[in-house]
């Protein structure tokens, strides 16, 4: 099973990941609500918060290929 939640959280803390302001802007997703998911402030995301940002993750996985 696919765990989305781990695969964001992953993708945040990458040590080549974007500023947050690109990925707030890139995703859709508010800076405020990214820097929780980074922080592990937040423990239940919504699903469609945690699909907008694995959608912008791949999106760039598409990209550096």
């Amino acid at each position: 099973m696919f765990d989305i939640y781990a695969y964001v959280w992953s993708r945040l803390n990458a040590p080549d990941a974007p500023k947050m302001d690109d990925i707030a802007r890139g995703s859709g997703v508010p800076k405020s609500t990214v820097r929780w998911i980074h922080n592990a402030e937040t423990a239940n995301p919504r699903i469609d918060t945690l699909n907008k940002l694995a959608k912008y993750f791949e999106k760039l996985e598409k990209v550096k290929k």
